[in-house]
């Protein structure tokens, strides 16, 4: 990845995680629920979902020792 494309997904992963910690600051407030088991049940559920995806996505890897 270049300078260039490197700066477009930054500011792209920015938008989506802004728009994340948004959703989980208001499920956990309304819904009473721990920000901690929210964040996990948001790593499974990627996790999953990416799976579904014929081709993986090959900007980054996941790094395994960061699921539970």
């Amino acid at each position: 990845m270049n300078n260039e494309e490197y700066k477009k997904f930054y500011i792209e992963a920015t938008k989506v995680l802004d728009v994340i910690e948004d959703s989980v600051a208001h499920i956990c407030d309304e819904e009473k629920l721990s920000g901690e088991k929210v964040w996990h049940m948001i790593l499974a559920m990627s996790t999953l979902k990416c799976q579904e995806f014929d081709t993986p996505d090959s900007t980054f890897s996941i790094n395994p020792n960061l699921m539970p």
